[in-house]
């Protein structure tokens, strides 16, 4: 087949038969191999076979879950298609287009990955629902991306293990490997997807709405997996080109971005500050200063203003630390991983109980920080 769609389930018995049905309307169908990734033991799609006889699923099952990364991994391994692209099980495709804009865009020279726009519904105050489209080049989502299978298996690039930010670590491997050599994305304007965030059948998502209206998930366990994440991303790339250039101006960027999320932490979710702080001393010592020792104040500041500017945020408006002197704080602070388990001890009973329900806290992630 010229096109894997692979598809992570957990309990998705109610939304899948939505998301098949805008994968069965698709002008490629013919060229499509569908593959549920079961990673609920026990449990079976296999009668989804019988609704739509016109397409093509491979079902893989799991021996314990994993979560949404681990799933997808498993289409990737058991993948020998052309092209491989992902879709949540409560998500949809935005037209019957989707699968053939971006196999027209992936299917040139040297191109290792091709990327559309993704929408997500926004519920407005009067009831009403728009459509906020993501734009940014380098979100860390898969959403409406498409791989070249082969550039994946030769270089073993995947999801990780990771619950949270799984995604984000596959993007950051692929931006490292690919940045100076001829490989390439292409970029389109089609919008290819419907990211029903936040929905009561996502997994990583349901029932972490208790902050104060901004989710748990966004300055709790995306942080932290984030981190994670970001260090997973430089030690592949480290491990595939001991001379990445890259790695030093990825790592100083996204160092800077501690100090962003650092801002939207304060303004917006004050709750989990100290572990912002955590982390960002974390990042610093594990990810910034073994590799960024050429990187200049300077330089670090330049990098700085230039996306503050990008980001459109009123420098005027930032917490009682501005960039220097937070810079200065998690540089020379003591640092030890103990804290982190400590911060966390710390946090309300009712964020505690959202992240085991959703099981974004295994009991040993924080320890992945010690290794």
């Amino acid at each position: 087949m010229k096109v894997a769609i692979g598809i992570p389930a957990f309990k998705a018995h109610s939304t899948i038969q939505m998301c098949l049905s805008s994968i069965n309307i698709q002008t490629m169908r013919k060229d499509i191999r569908v593959v549920i990734s079961n990673d609920d033991p026990g449990d079976s799609y296999e009668y989804l076979s019988k609704q739509f006889p016109d397409l093509e699923i491979m079902y893989l099952d799991c021996t314990k879950n994993g979560g949404p990364g681990v799933a997808r991994n498993r289409v990737i391994d058991a993948c020998n298609d052309q092209y491989i692209t992902f879709i949540d099980a409560d998500d949809v495709f935005y037209t019957p287009y989707a699968i053939e804009n971006m196999y027209r865009a992936i299917n040139q020279p040297n191109v290792v990955q091709s990327q559309s726009i993704f929408v997500q519904p926004i519920k407005m105050q009067d009831g009403s629902v728009k459509l906020y489209p993501h734009m940014e080049a380098n979100h860390p989502w898969t959403f409406g991306r498409m791989y070249n299978v082969k550039f994946l298996h030769k270089y073993g690039i995947n999801f990780g293990t990771l619950r949270q930010m799984e995604d984000g670590r596959m993007q950051h491997c692929i931006r490292l490997l690919i940045d100076g050599t001829q490989l390439k994305i292409n970029y389109t304007k089609d919008i290819a997807y419907i990211w029903q965030e936040g929905s009561d059948h996502s997994i990583t998502r349901s029932g972490a709405d208790i902050n104060d209206g901004i989710p748990v998930y966004n300055f709790g366990m995306c942080q932290l997996g984030a981190a994670i994440a970001f260090k997973q991303a430089i030690d592949f790339a480290q491990s595939k080109n001991p001379f990445n250039g890259n790695i030093p101006k990825f790592a100083s960027e996204q160092m800077v971005n501690q100090y962003f999320t650092y801002f939207e932490c304060k303004e917006k979710c004050p709750k989990f500050a100290e572990q912002n702080l955590w982390v960002s001393k974390w990042f610093y010592n594990n990810c910034f200063k073994p590799y960024c020792s050429n990187v200049s104040k300077d330089i670090l500041e330049n990098i700085f203003m230039q996306m503050l500017s990008a980001k459109g945020k009123d420098f005027k408006k930032f917490p009682e630390l501005t960039f220097d002197q937070w810079f200065e704080k998690i540089s020379t602070s003591e640092f030890n991983f103990e804290e982190l388990r400590e911060i966390h001890d710390k946090l309300p009973e009712e964020i505690k109980e959202v992240e085991r329900k959703t099981g974004q806290l295994p009991d040993d992630i924080l320890d992945i920080f010690k290794q």
